[in-house]
């Protein structure tokens, strides 16, 4: 069968895909890189003048923020997505080195999309990118969103990384009448920004918070880089329950190694010997096996000698490292009567 070649077709097509790029092109060029350039480019129809709009952002300024925000209700969830990646490039750009002065501007108009009837999912963006900008003048409004469900998680996670002692001060506030699943979440925010302010507060709130919250509250102290005070009871019994939540190790490990690094021998010892005899997470007992010979204390050579019966590789190699690294002296003694 001869294959029929039409060319007059094929023409047509030829100057349709022509016409088609001429016309996005001028399209895409259409964007002068003003607010309302802008704002008409990423509602198009097309996806790549909104996608160019978008990418091209920064170049209409923080005065595009409040605007942009207007358009997070919009119907078109793919002008939607345009609309996100527009603010954030503006919040990025404004956040950059040097560019103090764009950076507060940027911080305003956030702010002022949480305190004014923008929609939820503007308020939402505006707490995601508030903390690459966001200072201690951004924390009442970001606070006041704790109190509504749908703006909570964002809320927290931005106090999260907002610096400065009154967002902290806000997160511990927050503790004393959220629910428990939002108080696990505030912990956990509390945690992460690891400012050991918050050292003495969360012990307390450790000493009479729910069951359930206990390990929550424990891991957040951990954090905190800090020696707790010393009557501070360690629920190191629990370590080798059955019952005993499989974080609790990895908490212990982490308050034992700052005890080390701040100098309480004694404390952090105690603290690696409890997870060295009880912890059955075999990273666990490598860590506190590994802590406890940084400590340096040849007294405690009976303790690796048991462990050089382990079924444990590493737990068995560590273990005769350190016998190994210590050998002389009263270690030499002690290893003739074991």
């Amino acid at each position: 069968m001869k294959r029929i070649h039409n060319k007059s077709i094929g023409w047509r097509v030829s100057l349709g895909v022509t016409a088609c790029a001429f016309s996005w092109l001028l399209s895409v060029a259409s964007f002068a890189g003003d607010v309302d350039s802008l704002i008409k480019n990423v509602q198009s129809a097309s996806s790549e003048v909104r996608v160019e709009a978008a990418d091209k952002a920064a170049e209409a300024g923080v005065d595009a923020l409040l605007p942009l925000a207007g358009l997070m209700d919009n119907e078109d969830q793919f002008v939607v997505k345009d609309v996100q990646h527009a603010m954030m490039h503006i919040v990025h750009y404004a956040g950059r080195p040097g560019a103090e002065g764009e950076a507060e501007k940027a911080e305003e108009a956030l702010i002022q999309v949480l305190e004014n009837d923008s929609s939820h999912a503007a308020k939402n963006e505006a707490l995601e990118l508030l903390h690459f900008v966001g200072t201690e003048e951004a924390v009442d409004a970001i606070s006041d969103c704790l109190e509504e469900d749908d703006l909570f998680e964002a809320a927290a996670r931005c106090l999260e990384e907002i610096p400065g002692d009154e967002a902290t001060e806000e997160l511990l506030e927050a503790l004393e009448d959220a629910s428990v699943d939002k108080q696990r979440r505030i912990l956990d925010s509390l945690g992460h920004r690891g400012d050991p302010g918050s050292a003495d507060e969360l012990v307390e709130y450790y000493k009479g918070a729910p069951a359930q919250l206990k390990i929550d509250a424990l891991d957040a102290i951990s954090r905190l880089g800090t020696p707790v005070d010393a009557k501070f009871k360690l629920p190191l019994m629990a370590i080798a329950s059955e019952s005993a939540n499989r974080r609790l190790p990895e908490i212990l490990l982490r308050m034992a190694d700052v005890e080390a690094e701040a100098g309480h021998k004694k404390k952090a010892l105690k603290i690696y010997e409890a997870l060295m005899d009880g912890a059955v997470l075999e990273h666990v007992v490598c860590g506190a096996m590994i802590g406890i010979a940084q400590l340096n204390d040849p007294e405690t050579i009976g303790m690796f000698g048991k462990k050089m019966a382990d079924p444990s590789p590493a737990i068995r190699e560590i273990a005769a490292q350190t016998i190994i690294n210590w050998k002389g002296g009263d270690v030499d003694s002690m290893l003739k009567k074991r």
